[in-house]
């Protein structure tokens, strides 16, 4: 399979074997981020279309498409749809309208999880991008999930591309993008890079031994404090009627906490709940990015101190409402969770929160009860 893009001015034909993705469109883009996508009104002719002005559509050349069962892209939240991902000859982030190798694993993943010719050649494609892509920067910043997840995605194939990662390292730690001298210990990125490198064959024992002291190392007596007084804004947006004062308090109480993580050099408040990182920025959506990638390393390599930590953030988001609240506010992130639990061995939740997010109209996602794949020798399935 070939993946083209056909630009024209008054019409574009298509190539013979030639499948568009979508109409004609009309794109603008600036610094590497795709600012406008217009659909361009137009007449089909039997081979492309005729309309005013200039155009271009993504086409693939190759097996005719075939449909599949809905999937949903995490990163992206949204059900996969080719003609919204593959744009302009770029894998695209949706949410932040830049190039993405996390996005490109996603849908090479659901690809080759639907087989046969087409979705074989829809995988292709994609790999080929991110072997072509891997360790660019991405509106201006090369961010370190980008990457990990393109060698990820190489490291399947029997590529070593763990180059792409030493620079986004800051002594020990790896960073979350190419601007962060790594004073900010962003957590997720350094999980999913040491997971990476793992599926490529690699230990890195200074990487683990500074995770292993970021989710143990304890706040001061402040923090328990800081702790129930965020866990009693999770318990209102989880479990009381939504009221302004207990969102203006549940708000207030992430700040508070934020505050004195930056203050502690924590990550972890007593009880569970995880910071996207030290700064003193409140990030509440990150205690689910957290816990996933935490309970994806504690199954791939079944490391005690990080099994612990997970089970104590999965614990935290079940009992305290946490994660009852995100989904009552339907926020795409809980579409996590189910793969978290079944991470941990909660198959009997994992199947019941699986239950509850399809009765909210999403669709599936990788990792869920019955949607599992292992396209990685060294990792186990569902690890990812």
């Amino acid at each position: 399979m070939q993946w083209l893009v056909v630009r024209g001015t008054s019409s574009l034909l298509l190539p013979p074997g030639g499948h568009a993705l979508t109409g004609p469109r009309r794109r603008t883009w600036d610094g590497g981020r795709l600012v406008a996508d217009v659909e361009v009104p137009a007449t089909r002719t039997p081979h492309g279309w005729r309309f005013e002005g200039t155009a271009e559509v993504d086409v693939l050349v190759g097996p005719e498409p075939v449909a599949a069962p809905p999937l949903t892209v995490l990163g992206s939240f949204e059900t996969l749809d080719l003609g919204r991902l593959l744009v302009g000859g770029q894998v695209l982030d949706t949410r932040l309208g830049v190039p993405s190798e996390q996005t490109g694993l996603q849908v090479w993943r659901i690809a080759r999880h639907h087989g046969g010719a087409y979705w074989d050649g829809v995988a292709g494609v994609v790999a080929a991008w991110v072997r072509e892509r891997l360790g660019q920067p991405h509106d201006e910043l090369t961010h370190t999930r980008f990457v990990a997840d393109g060698v990820l995605l190489l490291a399947a194939l029997g590529e070593d591309r763990t180059d792409a990662l030493e620079p986004l390292r800051a002594g020990d730690w790896f960073v979350h993008d190419s601007h962060d001298d790594g004073s900010d210990r962003v957590l997720n990125t350094h999980l999913i890079s040491l997971l990476a490198l793992r599926a490529a064959g690699y230990d890195d024992p200074r990487g683990v031994a500074e995770l292993h002291r970021a989710v143990s190392r304890a706040g001061g007596p402040r923090s328990w404090a800081h702790g129930i007084d965020l866990l009693a804004g999770d318990v209102a947006a989880g479990f009381l009627p939504r009221h302004p004062v207990f969102t203006g308090h549940t708000h207030a109480a992430e700040v508070r906490a934020a505050r004195q993580r930056h203050r502690d050099g924590s990550l972890v408040l007593p009880g569970g709940r995880t910071g996207r990182d030290v700064r003193d920025q409140p990030a509440p959506a990150y205690h689910t990015v957290n816990t996933a990638d935490l309970a994806s390393y504690a199954m791939a390599t079944s490391d005690p101190l990080v099994r612990k930590a997970s089970e104590a953030a999965t614990r935290y988001a079940l009992v305290s409402g946490h994660w009852r609240g995100l989904l009552r506010d339907r926020d795409p992130i809980t579409l996590l969770v189910p793969s978290v639990l079944w991470r941990l061995g909660q198959r009997h939740q994992a199947e019941r929160w699986a239950a509850r997010l399809v009765a909210q109209g999403w669709a599936p996602a990788l990792g869920w009860p019955g949607h599992l794949d292992r396209p990685w020798q060294l990792l186990p399935a569902g690890c990812l």
